[in-house]
């Protein structure tokens, strides 16, 4: 996607996550690619899992024009999935889980 543009640099935005681990991020990562499609989601980890201080670099990218406002928007969509409750779940999947029990 970013090697077929036409424009020179992509527009990107960049956050660092303290405090949680890829597989935490994960589930929240593909609900925003789902809601903001045509951006270019990349993370980096650093530090430990399971240390006292893990930190994921997070780089959004988008090759389309004037696309710094989808950009935040995508960011702040990510943070509102990160900061629910990690028992929280859409309708639906709770009593499927009960179900299969």
């Amino acid at each position: 996607m970013l090697r077929a543009s036409k424009r020179d640099a992509p527009e990107e935005v960049s956050i660092g996550l303290v405090g949680i681990i890829e597989s935490a991020l994960a589930p929240a990562l593909d609900r925003t690619r789902k809601a903001f499609p045509g951006l270019y989601f990349k993370s980096h980890p650093r530090g430990r899992e399971g240390g006292i201080r893990s930190l994921i670099q997070l780089h959004v990218y988008s090759v389309d024009p004037d696309s710094q406002a989808k950009l935040d928007n995508a960011i702040v969509y990510l943070l509102r999935q990160l900061s629910k409750p990690a028992h929280s779940r859409p309708k639906g999947q709770e009593k499927a889980r009960q179900d299969n029990a």
